[in-house]
């Protein structure tokens, strides 16, 4: 019975500590993004999704939500199939966390820092 006591009160420390860092978590917005602010995004998307994706380039200068729709399946022609597209749009918020500029994918709360990034209070 100790080590099960043990374990509860650890696993309650870690889920303390998780919510501390995300109650310490600022919405921010990019400043000045540049050409490497927008690769490294780019980039940290494309790991986060499994997948290319395309950003507009003020992507996350007036909003610090981010939606990403996936593209529709298409016929050989380029066409969109038509029906329903199932699933919903990933979603992430760029945030001011301990480490600076972070990037948080909001269905898991995988946090990606972007160290190009200069980020301001939304």
């Amino acid at each position: 019975m100790h080590k099960m006591s043990m374990f509860l009160v650890a696993a309650g420390a870690i889920a303390a500590c998780q919510s501390f860092s995300a109650a310490r978590d600022e919405p921010a917005l990019l400043v000045d993004p540049t050409a490497a602010t927008r690769a490294e995004l780019l980039m940290v998307m494309t790991r986060a999704l499994g997948a290319p994706v395309v950003l507009a380039a003020d992507a996350l200068t007036a909003t610090s939500l981010l939606s990403v729709e996936r593209n529709p399946p298409r016929d050989i022609s380029g066409a969109p199939l038509t029906g329903r597209t199932l699933g919903r749009p990933e979603q992430f918020r760029l945030v001011l966390g301990a480490s600076g500029c972070e990037l948080v994918h909001l269905s898991n709360g995988d946090r990606f820092e972007l160290r190009e990034a200069r980020c301001v209070a939304e």
